[in-house]
């Protein structure tokens, strides 16, 4: 047989990558089961996080409870407590108390009805012995105004009232010790849910993540395949139209090799059309491709929800323990040392600081983000709404310099630089004689803001480190602030093009400046000194 035709079947016998249906088959189940384990996932984290919405809301429910009955009690210790003034001084201003007394008494008295109606006997109970020793102390009221102290005080010494508040005294302490149990049950019961809302929507977390990176390397696998199917083919087609070259200067030889030109004929439709198969794989691939932007841009759109979702249902914990700190330190009142109150103070500040540190982190990492429609921006007005929005300490002095300009940019974009920089000052500067100066300067192409305190000053070797995210150089102990503020600033205002720096040295203060192009601003103004 000819060499030539020998080089046209090797040609046409070339290996070709071919999707298969089984292979198909195969990353449909996979897709499919990926988005069956999310659903899963996602399902399974809803119902945790609504369980551990309504065991919270049980918890509040008992601790409510709980804080009517003593109240319920000291209504009537306060009704006591100005009956017996007004017996000894005849004074009406003791009356006070008694009045307050007797019309709380009926309040939450009603209000403990709503919260437990199971205990609807006991109240019954309550409200009997209640009402006999609010009738006993209006009779000793009455009888110090018609004969006198000694009349009153000898009704007193009949101790009929007192036996009526040692049986109400006693059924109070029946009543908490029953709602101490319920409290302790259902804080049990939140810590448990708790934990397991926490595990299953981390473990949701990763295994998203994890779904994504996997889904990520099968698309570039594919599209891989694809582009080496595709340089093959080139290569074949190259190879045939060569072969073509050669069987045309072979004419002479057509006759006895019409039986293997037609085989020739049949390998090369079907090289075509497998080609044809390709191009229609180069196009499936493609429109995979736009696909798949959009679906990340939905999932950026998601993440930022989640972020949003993750924020409130992380917060919602941390009040509920503020709260509680709180209500035990109510409770607790006389029995507690100063050093346990002190530990709940702690409790309370690293509460409120983790809150900070999540409302930090969101506001990171929308920073630079948001697409707000730019305005015409009076610097002068913006900062004197900005600072009165911060409500600045007594005695605090702060400047703002004669002339500032107009920029075109979002009002909540430079709004949120302004804030975070004067916070930082002030946060900073001295305590005895805080000053702070805001002004701007015109930099050519830019527009250089700065604002200055005359604090204990910055390191120079500190001074890149400062805007890195959670950075701080004094202890949150001695200076509140969760290390986010800067960050964010610097992200904003690199968003927009600009730069930002800190010019200090130990003991002189420290002076934050940042720039915008001024493609962004219309016009210079002046303005006044504040």
């Amino acid at each position: 047989m000819p060499a030539s035709t020998e080089r046209s079947r090797a040609v046409s016998n070339a290996p070709a990558r071919i999707s298969t249906p089984s292979r198909t088959r195969s990353k449909l189940a996979a897709a499919f089961g990926s988005a069956a384990l999310v659903l899963v996932v996602a399902t399974v984290s809803l119902l945790s996080i609504q369980a551990s919405r309504h065991s919270l809301e049980r918890l509040t429910h008992a601790y409510a409870v709980r804080s009517e009955i003593r109240d319920l009690r000291q209504a009537l210790v306060d009704a006591e407590t100005g009956q017996r003034g007004y017996i000894l001084s005849g004074e009406a201003a003791y009356l006070a108390p008694y009045e307050r007394g007797r019309a709380h008494f009926r309040e939450h008295l009603a209000e403990l009805r709503r919260l437990s109606p199971r205990n609807v006997e006991t109240l019954e109970h309550v409200e009997a012995l209640g009402d006999l020793k609010l009738a006993e102390l209006a009779k000793t009221i009455s009888v110090r105004e018609l004969a006198g102290a000694d009349a009153a005080i000898d009704i007193v010494r009949t101790d009929r009232g007192e036996s009526v508040m040692a049986e109400l005294r006693s059924l109070f302490a029946a009543m908490e010790a029953q709602e101490d149990e319920v409290l302790s049950e259902r804080a049990a019961e939140y810590e448990m849910w708790l934990r397991i809302t926490t595990g299953v929507v981390g473990g949701g977390a990763i295994l998203a993540f994890a779904l994504a990176v996997l889904v990520n390397l099968g698309i570039r696998k594919e599209i891989a395949e694809r582009e080496h199917s595709i340089g093959t083919i080139a290569d074949q087609a190259e190879k045939l139209r060569a072969q073509a070259q050669i069987l045309a200067a072979n004419e002479v030889r057509l006759a006895h090799q019409l039986e293997e030109e037609q085989s020739l004929t049949e390998e090369l439709r079907t090289t075509n059309e497998v080609l044809d198969a390709r191009v229609r794989d180069v196009a499936f691939a493609n429109a995979a491709k736009d696909r798949l932007v959009i679906q990340l841009a939905k999932s950026n759109s998601d993440l930022d929800q989640f972020a949003y979702v993750a924020s409130h249902d992380l917060k919602a914990p941390l009040r509920g323990i503020a709260n509680l700190s709180e209500w035990i330190e109510e409770d607790l009142a006389d029995a507690m040392t100063d050093k346990v109150r002190e530990q709940l103070r702690l409790l309370r500040g690293r509460v409120h600081r983790m809150e900070g540190l999540i409302d930090g982190i969101l506001e990171y990492s929308r920073a630079g983000r948001a697409r707000d429609a730019d305005e015409s921006l009076d610097t002068r007005e913006l900062l004197d709404d900005t600072l009165e929005l911060m409500a600045p300490p007594p005695g605090v002095s702060i400047r703002i310099t004669p002339e500032l300009p107009t920029v075109v940019a979002p009002k909540i974009f430079l709004q949120q630089i302004f804030i975070n920089l004067v916070g930082n000052a002030l946060k900073h500067a001295r305590h005895d004689a805080a000053e702070v100066e805001i002004g701007a300067t015109d930099g050519g192409t830019n527009w250089e803001f700065f604002v200055r305190d005359n604090g204990p000053g910055i390191d120079p070797k500190f001074h890149d480190r400062i805007f890195g995210i959670f950075q701080t150089l004094a202890s949150r102990d001695k200076v509140e602030g969760t290390g986010i503020g800067l960050a964010v600033v610097k992200k904003l205002v690199e968003s927009r093009g600009g730069r930002i720096w800190v010019e200090s040295t130990l003991g002189s203060g420290a002076t934050f400046k940042f720039t915008l192009p001024k493609t962004l601003s219309t016009s210079k103004e002046t303005s006044h000194d504040q």
